[in-house]
């Protein structure tokens, strides 16, 4: 078997101190925790995605402000009308033409407006962290087994959201850091199984699965995927985004489980 964990970060997972936390993410990293404590000579390897990000990106408060030099609370939604009519405009005036065909194109490919998130797992903070009720499971295993980790840096770039482990929202030609892990996908492609867990089901889970789907040249690679429902939780409030977007890929072979299945 392959795990991919994703985002099992201090930001998402630390109930005192996260400043996105995910209600239930501790208990998730307990059970990857044992999970990979139980079946550890049973895994083949191990890919985890780590949230990287700088403080001014444009899905952080400080990349915008308004007439009244505020900048926007934590979730609010801008579209590229927004930006048009001056609601909301970067702090960088140059990036204003940029940011508005950014949005266009998050509308034209059917995405959700650009969303702003609370500053979280800001490059060599705490909250950038690997939680640490996960960490020294992953450490023992490397040990043990004589593998190391496969790690996947995602979301440096400052003009585009990173939800997916597998590309950017609107990929930058010239990032490579953007455009689709062509080598991940090959990979997961070759496999029989690939076992999905991490943070947050509602977004970056939810992401990396589609794009999983939609760019692999395997039409059936959605039946390879095991997404592990008591490993994964949802942001507050977009509960019901996880659980549909599990009925629809249930529903197209995606294989639903838990770590005690196991």
């Amino acid at each position: 078997m392959n795990l991919v964990i994703v985002d099992p970060q201090n930001s998402f997972c630390d109930k005192e101190k996260g400043s996105l936390y995910v209600p239930n993410s501790e208990n998730d990293m307990k059970n990857i925790s044992s999970f990979i404590d139980k079946l550890g000579s049973e895994i083949k390897n191990i890919f985890i995605s780590l949230d990287t990000h700088h403080l001014i990106s444009i899905f952080h408060p400080l990349m915008w402000i308004n007439d009244k030099n505020e900048h926007p609370s934590p979730f609010t939604s801008i579209s590229s009308l927004d930006i048009k009519n001056n609601i909301w405009s970067p702090i960088l005036p140059e990036l204003k033409e940029k940011y508005i065909k950014y949005c266009e194109e998050l509308e034209k490919i059917g995405k959700h407006n650009l969303i702003i998130w609370p500053e979280h797992c800001l490059i060599g903070s705490e909250g950038s962290n690997v939680s640490p009720i996960l960490y020294p499971s992953l450490l023992k295993w490397e040990e043990k087994f004589q593998k190391n980790i496969n790690w996947i840096i995602k979301g440096m770039n400052i003009n585009t959201e990173n939800y997916s482990f597998i590309k950017s929202e609107v990929p930058d030609k010239n990032d490579i850091s953007t455009l689709p892990n062509e080598l991940l996908l090959e990979y997961i492609d070759t496999e029989e199984q690939i076992f999905i867990l991490g943070e947050a089901g509602s977004h970056c889970v939810l992401e990396s699965i589609k794009d999983i789907v939609e760019l692999s040249d395997n039409k059936k690679i959605i039946e390879k995927i095991i997404f592990m429902e008591d490993c994964i939780s949802p942001v507050s409030g977009f509960e019901s985004t996880q659980e549909n977007f599990v009925k629809e890929y249930k529903e197209l072979g995606m294989k639903v489980a838990k770590s005690t299945d196991f």
